[in-house]
């Protein structure tokens, strides 16, 4: 028997997939139960349907204190872990999950091979006879794309080209999210359509390293018949196939369903690791394949992976992108009327290390348009998130060359901007900026006294963000004062991995891996935004750890509060370390 193991990056552990045919017999079953102590555990009986008594289809057949999973349907490391726990399966402890078959690729059994996916690319393909009629490629892959961007699915770019190396192909392709159209005639004024929506996913030949070929890991199907007049039917089914793929792909990206059962789990699960098996095979075959290959035994773990960012609208953060290029050529080019254009009137800007002060917008304006000498200016990282139909924050990185009279004003700076949408334009209205290393020699300047800073809000969060160190420096074990004082909607972006976010799920969790020994909080200044958001910046002090690994300084911290009813809760967190950069890697 051939067996080709392919290594393959998203799903969270090693799954074997078995195009199982009827040679899958109870003789077989019977010889794999003979070879050693067997056990039969039904971690799922669920169907496609909702069913809140059920989990997804899942069986495992623990050998010799081995498990092998037949079928990963959702909650099925959940449904192990109480084998583990209520049962005393040891097999069944979920970091000990290594190996699973799949019998078949409906979205009920394989929706977990999504998992850690960082985005999707979608092609799309559509026979010249469906073209004939009115479905056309171009314009269904702006539907697929449009839908996966209103769901947050990050979109990949497509691979320009495939680099072949003794016939095979040796680069790597992002995962495709590919859509499938035919038509064919049903009499004289009926057709019949068929959909098919796959995803397909990267892998390599164990014997061939460099070779690359796609494995199918999702897939979905419809057909059926429409009439000539009414080719809103087809795309509504294309629409109905593509939701279901957001639908498993959010299940098992987002916190509210974690495949693992806690994130401790999360951060010791196995290398993912993808075996396929020729079809015709048994159970005792695939075992004893996938025991050739050593992926029963001990591997070495992969960095642990983060969930696709939620705090990011693509269509805005590209808006941001072209004003902050904006801005950043008015600078260059001293352009009066463009940053008057650009900068709201009550503009102030905070940085981190003055965070006592703000530099009021005419004081700015003089400083960027007579003090100033820039060089060159760039931003990257940029990530947008609507507050209100007319505010939005934007966090960017802004590296920077120039000198301010006479002294260098170089750098890299994290900058958190709030921007107002006027008469159809936005306007920035507020900048924090922490200097990413080294802050910039300022010059000694007497500054006007702050008008950004409402001393009554400024005393409310205050108080709410000492609560918030008090909850820290007990382990967050109190969860109530953490949900009153956190949004399920929180993420956190820091400025040493501003690619990324940490979502409320992973951030302030009772883990204890995030020790704290002491923490303390300065400089606030509160802003209101709207009537229900505030902005609060400070300077955060704390003696701490995270998984053995120091994370203690100085941060400059902007946190977005908002209000509902009588109760302020934090939406979002914007910190940077002063002088410093810690290791943002996440452990294996």
């Amino acid at each position: 028997m051939r067996v080709n193991a392919v290594w393959f990056g998203s799903s969270a552990f090693l799954i074997v997939v078995l195009l199982l045919t009827a040679s899958l017999a109870a003789g077989q079953q019977t010889q794999t139960a003979a070879a050693g102590k067997t056990r039969i555990v039904l971690l799922g009986t669920g169907t496609p349907g909702p069913d809140p008594d059920r989990s997804g289809p899942a069986t495992a057949i623990v050998v010799n204190d081995v498990a092998y999973l037949v079928d990963l349907g959702p909650g099925v490391v959940r449904r192990a872990s109480a084998a583990f726990l209520d049962k005393g399966i040891k097999a069944l402890e979920p970091t000990k999950l290594r190996v699973a078959f799949v019998t078949h690729l409906h979205s009920d059994h394989t929706k977990e091979a999504l998992r850690e996916l960082k985005g999707m690319t979608v092609t799309v393909r559509v026979a010249p006879k469906a073209e004939r009629v009115g479905l056309l490629e171009s314009q269904i892959r702006a539907d697929v794309e449009q839908q996966l961007r209103a769901a947050h699915v990050p979109l990949l770019g497509h691979p320009r080209d495939i680099v072949f190396a003794g016939g095979r192909r040796v680069n790597n392709f992002p995962p495709l999210l590919s859509v499938l159209v035919d038509v064919t005639p049903q009499g004289a004024k009926a057709l019949a359509y068929a959909i098919e929506v796959v995803v397909s996913q990267d892998a390599s030949d164990p014997q061939d390293p460099r070779a690359k070929t796609s494995v199918t890991t999702w897939c979905i199907t419809k057909a059926g018949t429409y009439n000539k007049r009414r080719l809103k039917q087809v795309t509504r089914e294309i629409e109905i196939a593509v939701d279901q793929f957001i639908s498993d792909y959010v299940a098992v990206n987002t916190l509210a369903s974690l495949f693992l059962a806690s994130p401790a789990m999360a951060q010791r699960s196995r290398a993912p690791r993808m075996v396929l098996v020729e079809s015709g095979s048994s159970i005792q075959d695939a075992i004893d394949a996938v025991k050739d290959e050593g992926t029963v035994g001990e591997i070495q773990r992969p960095p642990r992976q983060l969930p696709p960012p939620t705090d990011i609208d693509p269509k805005l953060t590209e808006e941001f992108r072209q004003l902050e290029q904006q801005l950043c050529d008015a600078i260059l080019h001293k352009d009066a009327k463009i940053l008057d254009r650009l900068v709201g009137p009550e503009y102030t800007l905070r940085v981190a290390d003055i965070p006592q002060s703000s530099l009021p917008r005419a004081i700015w304006m003089d400083n960027t348009l007579k003090r100033l000498k820039p060089e060159s200016c760039e931003q990257h990282h940029y990530a947008a998130r609507k507050l209100a139909d007319d505010l939005a924050v934007v966090s960017l990185l802004w590296t920077q060359k120039g000198t301010i009279d006479g002294r260098d004003f170089s750098g890299d700076f994290y900058v958190v901007d709030f921007c107002k949408k006027r008469r159809g334009d936005w306007q920035i209205i507020a900048r924090y900026s922490s200097p990413v290393g080294k802050p910039p020699e300022r010059p000694l300047r007497q500054l006007p006294a702050p008008t950004d800073s409402d001393l009554q809000l400024t005393d409310l969060l205050r108080q709410l963000e000492q609560e918030l160190g008090e909850a820290a420096l007990h382990g967050f074990k109190d969860t109530k004062a953490m949900e009153r004082l956190v949004s399920p909607e929180f993420t956190q972006r820091v400025s040493d991995a501003p690619e990324r976010s940490l979502p409320r799920g992973l951030w302030g969790q009772p883990s204890g891996t995030y020790k704290i020994e002491s923490i303390e909080g300065r400089h606030h200044a509160a802003r209101k935004l709207t009537d229900d958001l505030a902005v609060v910046s400070l300077l955060l002090t704390q003696q701490a750890t995270s998984e053995g690994r120091d994370r203690s300084g100085d941060f400059y911290v902007v946190d977005i509060w908002k209000r509902s009813g009588d109760r302020w809760r934090m939406i979002a967190r914007y910190s940077s370390p002063m002088g410093k950069k810690f290791d943002r890697s996440l452990p294996r």
